[in-house]
Formats: structure tokens, sequence, C-alpha cells
């Protein structure tokens, strides 16, 4: 689950590089609606992923799962 939530960090995270160099040219620039309700989304995905890891940690640490 770690290695699934940091691949899915990865699409927010190269669109904010290139948001921010989209600004560095042209500071009236502001990303698409479409585009920033799309990284909204993946961005609480990964807040969801990422509170359900230590539950689902101390859950095997407890030998459920296995």
């Amino acid at each position: 689950m770690f290695a699934f939530i940091g691949f899915l960090s990865l699409v927010p995270t190269l669109r904010f590089i290139e948001w921010r160099r989209h600004i560095r040219r042209d500071p009236e620039y502001f990303p698409p609606a479409q585009e920033v309700r799309r990284m909204h989304r993946i961005v609480h995905a990964e807040l969801g992923l990422f509170f359900l890891l230590p539950i689902l940690a101390a859950a095997m640490a407890r030998g459920i799962g296995l």
C-alpha cells in the first residue's frame, strides 16, 4: 500500500511542477478547473489511503491478513 500511495503521488507532484513552470513564465496563469479538480481528488485519495496505512499495519502486526 505504501508503494501504491507513493506511485499515486507522482501524478500531482509532476503536475504541480509543471504549473509552477507556467506561473514563472506567465504570472497570470491559472490551471484549468478540471485539472485542479482531478489533482484534488487524487490528493484526497492519497490522504484516505495514508490514513488506512497505520490501521492495516497494526492489523498485520497482530497476524490479521496473513
